[in-house]
């Protein structure tokens, strides 16, 4: 037998073929950051960035964390207050921004193995996308398509049409005729028609058209 042989029937040294296969401890070196993170994510102050990023770079390393340990990472990166530029960033401050990333449902604050009387264990599932948490719900439209005046309803007719031109333009009493300069002598559309000639005025209503009435005899 051959050595080439020998090594492929030998049997592996201390290898467990079913053995399962884990990510090592060593920090994140990369994370993604998705555009819904920046814009339209609701999160309104610099610091909810600055803990959104540092969960998603301790989720990269498969490793429990808690609130505690972001609020730890910022105070050793030196991250400053807002409201005091002299003093690192506080607790509250960081819990407040970790409030305000459950609420724009990227966090989902669960609790497990409680019972009657007794609190259970926290648990905080971080979702890159926050569609995928089970609490989150789409927004609702600011309003109602059927409120818009020009929404066609059923049986009205639509905008525009020969059936809303006429009932909009013809009115009881009124001209057959709809444009305005068109008619017949009595008509009650104005600019059609003479107006009648009052006893003792010119026939033409304008001045220096037509022939005056004669003068009336002495006597």
């Amino acid at each position: 037998m051959s050595d080439a042989e020998a090594s492929r029937s030998a049997p592996p040294q201390n290898l467990d073929e079913a053995g399962a296969v884990v990510r090592g401890a060593e920090p994140a070196p990369a994370t993604t950051v998705l555009r819904h993170m920046v814009y339209g994510s609701g999160l309104t102050h610099p610091l909810d960035y600055l803990v959104l990023l540092h969960a998603l770079f301790r989720l990269e390393t498969s490793e429990p964390f808690t609130p505690r340990d972001i609020w730890r990472d910022l105070q050793a990166e030196g991250i400053r207050s807002a409201k005091n530029s002299s003093e690192h960033v506080g607790r509250d401050a960081v819990y407040a921004a970790f409030n305000r990333i459950i609420d724009a449902r990227f966090i989902r604050r669960t609790s497990e193995g409680g019972g009657p009387g007794r609190f259970g264990r926290t648990r905080y599932e971080l979702y890159r996308q926050p569609a995928y948490n089970p609490e989150y719900a789409p927004p609702s439209e600011p309003w109602d398509p059927t409120e818009d005046p020009a929404f066609p309803h059923v049986g009205a007719p639509c905008p525009g049409t020969p059936e809303v031109e006429k009932a909009d333009t013809k009115t009881a009493g009124g001209a057959a005729s709809r444009n305005a300069g068109r008619g017949v002598t009595g008509s009650g559309v104005p600019g059609r028609g003479r107006p009648p000639i009052p006893p003792g005025r010119a026939a033409s209503g304008v001045p220096g058209s037509g022939g005056a009435l004669p003068p009336h005899p002495p006597g």
